[in-house]
């Protein structure tokens, strides 16, 4: 009788230890094909990487082409907040955790300098012109602040502006 209980747990220990070696086995695939699937480069990972870290060497490096240099799409490095320029309107769109704010307003050119005034969307800072002095580089562009009272607007155009597309 106790040869037979030997053998019981015996074999249970052996089933123990091949339970723990296919799920082991199992996790470790699963962490594979996880980081396989979530490293691989699509369409959407591109774009992703495109904002992130600039273009690529194999692109061709987008310039602004417009009425104005600056105007097309610009992502900030300050919030990841994406700037719209066409013509004299502009669009701010901000990211959140809970949803987007969108910001709509004019700007004004004056050789290098710009205007912004909010017409809508920012009850904060809504009709409060901001000047700022501009450069463009390679593909960023930068604000100085010349004179601005509102607080938010300064300290957002205050980071640089990376170039995204017309």
């Amino acid at each position: 009788m106790a040869a037979k209980m030997r053998k019981s747990r015996k074999k249970k220990n052996e089933n123990a230890l091949w339970f723990v070696i296919i799920f082991l086995i199992i996790l470790i695939a699963s962490m594979f094909l996880g980081y396989y699937f979530t490293h691989k480069t699509d369409n959407n990972n591109k774009i992703v990487k495109h904002i992130i870290s600039g273009i690529s060497k194999k692109e061709k490096p987008l310039k602004p082409t417009a009425k104005n240099q600056i105007e097309g799409t610009w992502v900030s490095n300050y919030d990841g907040a994406m700037m719209e320029i066409h013509g004299s309107r502009f669009t701010l769109e901000i990211p959140s955790v809970n949803s987007s704010s969108i910001i709509k307003g004019k700007i004004t050119f004056n050789g290098q300098s710009v205007s912004l005034v909010y017409t809508s969307g920012s009850q904060i800072c809504k009709g409060i012109e901001g000047k700022y002095h501009y450069t463009l580089k390679d593909k960023n562009l930068i604000f100085k602040i010349i004179q601005d009272r509102c607080a938010g607007r300064s300290e957002r155009m205050s980071a640089p502006w990376d170039f995204l597309s017309n």
